[in-house]
């Protein structure tokens, strides 16, 4: 925008140079008297038709050497003005089409860019549960757990909410998190990295045991413990994706195991 604005500047100026030129050549041809035949140049003027003034100016052009040359100034100036005029013209088309290709580069590298970071996109999974033993120190159930990013790209933890639940009556109530809770905290996690966490409970291991012991003499399923919930992760894209999670504990084996329940465990 700014070469455009000096070179039509420069058009102004070139045209207003033209301009002054040719009023310089018509003001010359009119020769000046001298003052001793002052009298006698009025009345040639008052004599003189308009055929005699054109012979007169021609005389100028043809036999004055300073008419000859103003005249051929006056005529190359015009030509450089016409030569400077088509210049200019193709000055701004050569402008568009580069601000055209610039823009279509842009475009083409954001695309670029938006195609790559999807194809590394970042992905976040909960992995290698481990149920803390029983010690006298730790009356409740705490589980140590690892969130790690097997994507391409780094994530943002934005949201998150964890349960253990203590299931009595074999039935699994929905979570209830609290809106905007992040207990992991916000966390950047990169591409190929993993976090080690721990999370408490209110699920005692007595509250276990006792369980445990009643469903036997009772002859009824034993209780069930499950470590469940969800992270809420944000990738460089700024686009946000949900990994929730479902896992029981088996107590024979001493792990946990995945839920195979598309609604509790899934990846987006």
């Amino acid at each position: 925008m700014l070469t455009r604005r000096i070179l039509e500047m420069s058009l102004v100026a070139a045209f207003a140079a033209y301009l002054t030129a040719m009023i310089f050549v018509f003001s010359s041809s009119e020769q000046p008297c001298p003052e001793t035949n002052k009298q006698r140049c009025q009345d040639r003027a008052q004599e003189t038709s308009t055929d005699q003034q054109d012979k007169s100016f021609r005389h100028w052009i043809t036999h004055d050497a300073a008419g000859f040359f103003t005249l051929w100034l006056v005529i190359v100036g015009g030509c450089q003005l016409a030569l400077f005029w088509v210049q200019l013209k193709y000055i701004r088309e050569s402008l568009n089409d580069a601000a055209a290709a610039a823009d279509a580069a842009k475009n083409s590298a954001d695309l670029a860019r938006e195609e790559f970071n999807a194809t590394q996109r970042a992905k976040l999974v909960v992995r290698e549960l481990l149920k803390l033993p029983r010690h006298i120190e730790r009356a409740s159930v705490e589980v140590r757990y690892v969130v790690a990013n097997v994507g391409g790209s780094e994530a943002e933890i934005v949201e998150s909410w964890i349960e253990i639940q203590n299931v009595q009556d074999g039935i699994l109530w929905p979570l209830q998190p609290t809106e905007g809770a992040n207990p992991i905290g916000k966390v950047i996690i990169e591409a190929g990295r993993h976090i080690f966490l721990e999370q408490n409970s209110t699920v005692s291991h007595a509250s276990l045991g006792i369980g445990q012991i009643g469903a036997r003499r009772h002859q009824r399923d034993e209780p069930e413990l499950f470590f469940r919930g969800f992270i809420l992760y944000e990738d460089r894209n700024h686009i946000k994706r949900r990994t929730a999670f479902c896992r029981r504990y088996d107590f024979k084996a001493r792990r946990f195991r995945i839920v195979d329940d598309p609604d509790d465990e899934y990846a987006d």
